[in-house]
């Protein structure tokens, strides 16, 4: 079924990274925060965020529509926290208010056509230079699912696909046909932490190309350096620390 207003997921990616999303590894503290108390509101169950998860899909996994949920003043805390529906992280809950069956009155032996708002959810990519200009007017190929897509970038180097309902994986080909050859690119959906959390952050400067190929993302300990040369970039004071203004900063250029 097709949406009438897909929810719009963006992220960019400069051509040294060859990972968009990340791994299955729980960034930050490993200390993951909690909401405890939905689960004693009567007419709710909870839904612990697993890596992979988020509004969109734990949506489609109990028949509701994300906004719904993302709106529902159970879970108001949690947007207070997260800010994005599309960014969790594991271990949060996420409240889950049982589905109330809704009559449409139709008239008998005729067809009525019913869509299911916010599915299939729609990924904005965006392919950047290693100056950061964009990628534009090249041809891909892009593979999720039993779906493939081929097409070009536009003017600013944006690629749109929509991801079906759990899918989690998808490869893309880029530059096809060029003298340097094809480049190719794993994405994970739904596998990219808060910028808050450190593997979370150390995904986006990869993704970024701001990461030297002896910096690892590692969950527990973001490289100094690689925090300095970005803060320096952005003219932020390179204290090498991943603070609030670094994290504002860095998800803002990555688009997510």
């Amino acid at each position: 079924m097709m949406a009438e207003e897909p929810t719009d997921h963006s992220s960019n990616i400069a051509p040294e990274s060859n990972s968009i999303g990340g791994t299955d590894a729980v960034g930050g503290s490993g200390q993951a925060p909690q909401r405890g108390d939905n689960q004693e509101l009567p007419g709710y169950t909870t839904h612990e965020v697993q890596q992979g998860d988020c509004m969109s899909s734990i949506a489609h996994e109990t028949g509701h529509h994300w906004g719904t949920l993302w709106g529902d003043s159970a879970n108001s805390e949690l947007r207070e926290l997260r800010e994005d529906p599309n960014v969790l992280f594991p271990g949060d809950r996420v409240a889950i208010r049982e589905r109330v069956p809704k009559h449409e009155p139709g008239a008998t032996e005729q067809l009525h056509r019913f869509r299911r708002l916010g599915e299939p959810v729609k990924f904005v990519l965006r392919m950047l230079k290693c100056d950061g200009t964009p990628r534009n007017h090249v041809p891909f190929e892009l593979h999720i699912g039993s779906d493939s897509v081929s097409d070009r970038t536009d003017e600013e180097g944006k690629l749109y696909f929509f991801i079906p309902p759990g899918v989690h994986r998808g490869t893309l080909l880029f530059a096809l046909g060029s003298v340097d050859g094809t480049e190719e690119y794993e994405l994970e959906f739904g596998c990219l932490d808060p910028g808050s959390e450190c593997d979370g952050a150390m995904k986006r400067l990869s993704n970024l190309g701001g990461l030297k190929e002896n910096e690892s993302i590692d969950d527990r300990e973001c490289p100094e350096e690689a925090i300095k040369r970005f803060q320096a970039a952005h003219e932020i004071e390179p204290t090498g620390t991943l603070d609030p203004e670094t994290e504002k900063k860095l998800e803002e250029e990555h688009g997510c």
